[in-house]
This record gives C-alpha cells, structure tokens and sequence, in this order.
C-alpha cells in the first residue's frame, strides 16, 4: 500500500477514541474547601462525564476527585490534564476505580454512537459547547 493510499484510509477511517469522556481540570475554589481546610496553590479538581446516553438518554455519570500538582502541571491543558488523570489512577486506588469504572461505562455502544452522531472529538471545549454536548441549560439568565 503506498502512503497516498494509507493517508487516504486513515482519512475515511479515523481512530476511535478509547472512551468518549467529558474531561475538566480546574482549580479547588475556596467553596469547595472542607470546614479546617488550609488553602495553598496547587489543588486541582479532576471531573470526569459521560456523554448523556443512560436512563432515558439524557442522563450521564460523573466522577470528580481533587490533586496536588506541582507548578509546572497546573496550567489547564490537555497534556497536563492527562498527567493528572495518570496520577490518581497510580497513586489513588479509589481514584482508579472510579476512572476505570466511568472509562468502561463511556466505552459502550450507546456513548460511543452519540460521540459519532455529536461529531465528538478529543479537543478543547468551551463551557457552553460541553453543555450543550451534555445537554445542560445555558448558565446566562
């Protein structure tokens, strides 16, 4: 097969994402503290969603955990953001379960046609592109 004819099919046959997931890092607010918590930089929460496919179809499963990261990993990217997740699954096994338990649940048929039909890529979304994918109410009243 000749590279024309590899890029050609890789073209009509794009790779499947492992599991089509929600993926937000951003960080701890003061609200969010626990009654005695000390603030100090760096705490990050890691939320995790399905696409809305379970129940009636509009209904998802989330998993939202907090990490300390270092300074060099607390800007929001999506590298960073993959760093965080690969650290609580080593370093949490409660973590690890939750986030194999949600990956597994993403990986389903039903997710998986819902990520084909909403043209779903791994990529940046806004706040109000996530919402409309997860099928929220605009938070602009």
């Amino acid at each position: 097969m000749t590279r024309a004819e590899r890029r050609r099919q890789a073209k009509a046959n794009p790779p499947r994402m492992s599991a089509p997931l929600m993926a937000q890092m951003r960080p701890l607010t003061i609200a969010e503290m626990r009654p005695g918590q000390v603030w100090e930089p760096g705490w990050f929460v890691i939320a995790l969603e399905t696409l809305p496919v379970f129940a009636d179809g509009r209904a998802s499963q989330a998993f939202q955990t907090e990490i300390w990261l270092p300074p060099g990993y607390r800007e929001n990217t999506p590298d960073n953001l993959k760093i965080a997740i690969g650290l609580l699954k080593e370093l949490c096994p409660r973590s690890r379960q939750m986030i194999e338990e949600i990956s597994a649940l993403a990986r389903s048929s039903r997710s998986r046609e819902e990520a084909q039909r909403l043209g779903f890529e791994e990529r940046v979304y806004s706040p109000e592109e996530a919402a409309t994918i997860l099928r929220r109410p605009s938070s602009t009243n």
